[in-house]
């Protein structure tokens, strides 16, 4: 896809139609295989192409600013739906050109973010305005997916609360981390790439195109900082978590000291009853039974009043 801004309107044009010393702003969206096709006719420095040209669907920052021109990598994330495969895009961005490469699809989704950026303005478009609601729209859903995530937090904290530890909930928890990290690094991303448009001396970025930039800067803050709460909330949940598995430990093998204490002096009665005197008066006495019985009887009961008493039950 072509399209020539003239006179604030968007108008679809072909490549034919296209000379590289036009004066107006021109947007194209094309896959891989069409730039390196075009790459020559549109006039494109080679060592930009092949940098555009490379795979890398990590978020590291990948963005270089040149004397006239921006280039590189972006990967694509759609965080309401972290199962769907990360896009790539290559982004070209001089004085009065942008240049859109699909290197790797993501099921229709980049073009269809780039039609929802053509059509949210109806009149006086500008290259600046196209390129940030493109931006914006790579940001959307952020806010709902944290919700989300917040969500699903507060539901795990409601089962700590409640004592219902499931035996899932440690796996839970290392699978929300991981989207979290995953969504903090895009978002990292993003924020590295507003720094370079910001450091970008064209005049596409000039005057009151700023403030579209000065927008998307903050919001890409705002879900970043956003996301790091969230994630450190997690770091408190899984701490809550480990010591909520050391309480219940705990309760356990104070149940078992209480059953050890308590079976001690019967252990006792026991051995003491079962050695092999001869002359042991108890044995030959016709209530010696009964004596032991009650004895063990009184320790048992003198022994749970006590523990009771001191709270260990």
């Amino acid at each position: 896809m072509i399209y020539q801004i003239k006179k604030g309107q968007l108008k679809k044009q072909d490549l034919e139609s296209y000379h590289y010393k036009d004066k107006d702003e021109w947007l194209f969206y094309m896959n891989r295989d069409t730039f390196l096709e075009r790459a020559e006719e549109l006039r494109l420095p080679r060592h930009i192409v092949n940098y555009c040209n490379s795979i890398d669907i990590s978020f590291r920052s990948s963005m270089q600013v040149e004397e006239s021109f921006l280039y590189g990598n972006l990967t694509i994330l759609d965080v309401t739906d972290m199962n769907q495969n990360r896009g790539q895009i290559g982004l070209i961005l001089s004085s009065n050109r942008l240049y859109i490469i699909e290197i790797i699809g993501q099921e229709g989704k980049i073009k269809k973010l780039l039609q929802k950026a053509m059509e949210r303005y109806e009149q006086k478009i500008t290259l600046a305005k196209l390129l940030f609601a493109f931006l914006d729209g790579c940001l959307a859903g952020g806010s709902e997916a944290l919700e989300k995530m917040e969500k699903q937090m507060v539901s795990m904290e409601h089962e700590l609360v409640e004592n219902r530890i499931d035996s899932n909930l440690n796996k839970d928890i290392f699978y929300l981390k991981k989207r979290i990290s995953v969504i903090k690094n895009y978002y990292g991303q993003m924020i590295d790439l507003g720094d370079s448009l910001k450091a970008c001396e064209t005049e596409l970025l000039n005057g009151t195109n700023q403030r579209y930039l000065t927008l998307f800067l903050d919001k890409a803050n705002r879900l970043s900082e956003n996301t790091g709460d969230i994630k450190e909330g997690l770091v408190h949940l899984r701490e809550t978590l480990d010591a909520s598995l050391e309480y219940n430990l705990n309760r356990i093998m104070k149940l078992f000291t209480v059953v050890t204490t308590v079976f001690m002096p019967l252990t006792l009665i026991a051995g003491w009853y079962g050695m092999n005197f001869e002359y042991m008066p108890e044995l030959r006495w016709q209530f010696g039974y009964g004596m032991v019985w009650l004895v063990s009887v009184l320790v048992v009961v003198v022994c749970f009043i006590f523990f009771k008493k001191m709270k260990f039950i």
